[in-house]
């Protein structure tokens, strides 16, 4: 996968990833094979409604629903975390800029840029304008 860093035009500013002509081939095989079995095909083209174990989150940000720590997890690993000021030295509010998260195996807090919706201080969210 490319850098998000490309120039911003009309039908990419909410999509700035360049991928490789593998991956794209990669990608499109994937799709059609799911599409091709009827339980793939319900997946990926049916919306699925919301209800008491579903809850509605069309309305939020990915950052709204999905907290630091569990960001942290999906970049670094299982045991990863998002690390606090404690650990850090660092305010909650530079996660604005960037959310620190443990590599747990070097004994370190790496920086990598948060969720947009990202709760980053009294009232502000990590608002990632692409």
């Amino acid at each position: 996968m490319g850098s998000p860093d490309v120039e911003k035009k009309p039908g990419t500013e909410y999509n700035p990833w360049l991928f490789s002509p593998c991956s794209v081939s990669y990608f499109t095989s994937f799709l059609k094979k799911k599409l091709s079995s009827s339980r793939g095909y319900t997946c990926l083209v049916y919306a699925v409604e919301a209800s008491a174990d579903i809850p509605d989150v069309s309305d939020k940000l990915l950052g709204q629903v999905i907290k630091p720590d569990q960001q942290c997890q999906q970049f670094f690993g299982n045991d990863s975390f998002f690390c606090r000021a404690s650990e850090s030295r660092r305010s909650i509010t530079e996660i604005c800029q960037a959310m620190l998260c443990a590599d747990v195996l070097r004994g370190l807090c790496i920086p990598h840029i948060a969720l947009t919706g990202t709760s980053c201080g009294d009232g502000k969210n990590v608002n990632q304008e692409i």
